[in-house]
């Protein structure tokens, strides 16, 4: 039942999502009641629509949705991580602190490189999320505005101009292309090499 409860934002649709959290940091919303019944502060901050609140209400929803499935990755590895390495490991008299840097984290290491390569890649491409929560604005004042949304807004918005879309879809391809290569180089690629 936990891993299920868990596990639900995964399931849910980001634009439920957005809607969801739109509702919860609005001005007359849950969070803003809390805060200010607990004295937090004495107004209510307008988290929607003020510059350096609106990326981290997007940021905060995106996590909360994507942790589930990253933990599931990793839970179904440890899971497959043979109970043998460990044994062999006690015989040899290694400590708790031994066993999780010599045999768990290297064996997760493919794992954490694929998570971090998903993160990265659905960062650069969060679309969906900023176009709800901005109305396809990017607002307020650009603070929510992403690269894909800006590809949307020159292709099919007032801009109108598709090949410069064209242009920055293709540069977001090579980043995150070169973004997703040094990644892997600076997670020492994968496999158990130090074992």
């Amino acid at each position: 039942m936990f891993r299920l409860i868990y596990f639900l934002p995964t399931l849910t649709s980001s634009a439920a999502l957005t809607l969801i959290f739109m509702f919860i940091f609005n001005i007359n919303g849950p969070i803003n009641d809390l805060f200010t019944g607990l004295g937090v502060y004495h107004t209510p901050i307008n988290f929607l629509q003020e510059p350096q609140y609106a990326l981290k209400v997007i940021m905060v929803m995106n996590i909360w949705s994507t942790v589930p499935s990253f933990m599931t990755v990793y839970l179904a590895s440890l899971v497959d991580l043979p109970d043998s390495l460990y044994e062999a490991a006690e015989i040899d008299g290694a400590s708790a602190w031994d066993k999780l840097r010599y045999i768990t984290i290297p064996y997760l290491r493919p794992i954490t490189t694929y998570v971090l390569l998903m993160g990265i890649i659905g960062t650069f491409q969060m679309f969906d999320q900023a176009y709800i929560f901005s109305n396809g604005s990017g607002g307020p004042d650009n603070s929510t505005l992403t690269v894909a949304l800006m590809v949307y807004q020159y292709a099919f918005g007032q801009m109108n101009t598709m090949g410069y879309a064209c242009a920055l879809a293709i540069f977001l391809a090579a980043v995150i292309y070169i973004v997703s290569r040094l990644a892997e180089k600076l997670n020492g690629g994968s496999g158990l090499k130090d074992m």
